[in-house]
């Protein structure tokens, strides 16, 4: 047989079972032997099966997020393209009509109250620091 032309040594690693085993398959094989060698073979390729259908269905997740991605982004795009030509309708009214829209003035406390801010002691001192620059 032509014994001498396999790695052993890398046989004996890949399967799990000690080289002496590989060695005796290999010169002077037996049935408990080869027995032993097809049992490492089968359990390997039945790990390599798993891995690989789990690597296929993990490919397959991915191109699903991949996609779902994709689409959110094309989302996310044409609302901000709405969003711009929006903004430029309403710039040419006001730029055709010349008037400037006023908004009625109010407290900055109460503006900020109204939108909904959390309300901190850092946030206080800061309202005060601008009411004060602003005189308001």
């Amino acid at each position: 047989m032509a014994a001498a032309a396999i790695d052993v040594s890398f046989v004996a690693k890949h399967l799990n079972l000690p080289e002496p085993t590989i060695n005796s398959v290999a010169t002077e094989p037996t049935v408990d032997l080869v027995k032993i060698v097809l049992d490492a073979i089968a359990a390997k390729a039945l790990e390599f099966d798993t891995l690989a259908q789990q690597k296929s269905d993990l490919e397959i997740e991915l191109e699903g997020a991949v996609r779902g991605s994709e689409a959110r982004c094309e989302q996310f795009k044409a609302t901000a393209n709405k969003a711009l030509k929006d903004v430029e309708e309403i710039r040419q009214k006001l730029q055709t009509e010349g008037t400037r829209v006023s908004l009625p003035r109010r407290p900055l406390i109460q503006t900020i109250v109204d939108v909904g801010v959390l309300w901190t002691p850092r946030l206080t001192w800061r309202i005060r620091k601008l009411t004060a620059i602003l005189g308001k």
